[in-house]
């Protein structure tokens, strides 16, 4: 999993879910209210239970927030199969983005933060996040239960897409949302807050957080000319980017590749097993591919594990 998730932003600003060794706290006894109030508090809590894998967690919590009308992403997971999706609760001025984790050694939490102005007390915070996570159970019992909530979701199945519509589709959504100024800011500091962030891309990129949430994770089969392909020499990543550029006027014309750079960009980072199909590739070149959406800005998608769509 991406280092830039919100996984990493949780440990490295002390907000991430507390692994203890000993005997684990029941979620009231684990749940912590961080941050003043009038900024924009943070909420997390988490549980442990025996027998319950990072699939079952999150599919489990899924279900949780489907029956409270939320609104859920997709699910990402990392090489050690520790794991992560987001969910959103709509019909509020600003929406809240509740951030649930799940680890291979039993542990699960949620995180929220509140944006500047909203205000939740202590006891209704602790009582949402206790009241779904309270519920997680291990073995086949929860798995029974996270598998019928991933089918109902289609949590796993890729959705066929042509890069250029994504492109199109993702940019309208995220410029109805909140102005291009905030393109740039990482879901990191949108959702726990970045010491370089003025208030008012603070307040956009709030805004903008239902909108990378609700594609983090989710797994789509990319059609579509290459813009660039390119090979990482440091981390030794293999990439493609997708030309975007969109067509105009009636004979429908497509607008030159000096233009992409001004369109939402689709870009996939291949899987270690597809080096060889990697090597056939070429700018210009057209190709099929099928990833998970592990990073988003206001101005972009990664995909990554990409591998040929067949």
């Amino acid at each position: 999993m991406k280092r830039t998730l919100l996984a990493t932003a949780c440990l490295g600003m002390g907000l991430g879910m507390a692994f203890a060794a000993q005997a684990a706290p029941s979620c009231d006894e684990a749940f912590k209210s961080i941050g003043d109030p009038r900024n924009g508090q943070v909420f997390t809590s988490s549980v442990t239970v025996a027998g319950m894998s990072p699939r079952s967690a999150l599919g489990q919590m899924r279900r949780y927030a489907k029956d409270e009308s939320y609104e859920t992403g997709g699910e990402l997971y990392d090489a050690k199969g520790n794991g992560e999706f987001y969910f959103v609760q709509n019909g509020l001025r600003i929406p809240l983005v509740f951030m649930a984790q799940a680890r291979t050694d039993g542990e699960a939490g949620i995180t929220v933060k509140l944006a500047r102005g909203q205000a939740v007390t202590e006891a209704d915070a602790r009582k949402g996040l206790c009241d779904i996570l309270g519920k997680l159970k291990g073995g086949k019992e929860g798995e029974a239960i996270a598998s019928a909530a991933r089918e109902a979701d289609g949590v796993d199945r890729y959705e066929d897409v042509d890069a250029t519509q994504l492109s199109a589709k993702l940019e309208k959504e995220a410029k109805k949302t909140a102005s291009a100024g905030a393109g740039m800011l990482s879901f990191k500091d949108l959702m726990l807050g970045g010491t370089s962030s003025r208030e008012s891309s603070e307040q956009v990129g709030q805004a903008l957080l239902p909108f990378y949430a609700r594609y983090i994770g989710r797994k789509y089969r990319v059609d579509g000319q290459l813009y660039t392909v390119s090979h990482n020499q440091y981390s030794g990543a293999d990439q493609v980017n997708y030309l975007v550029t969109k067509s105009r006027g009636l004979f429908n014309v497509r607008d030159g590749a000096d233009m992409n750079g001004g369109r939402f960009q689709v870009s996939c980072t291949m899987a270690p097993d597809q080096k060889a199909f990697f090597a056939t590739l070429r700018g210009q070149d057209y190709a099929r591919l099928e990833g998970t959406v592990a990073n988003v800005t206001g101005s972009s998608i990664e995909m990554k594990d990409c591998r040929q769509a067949h």
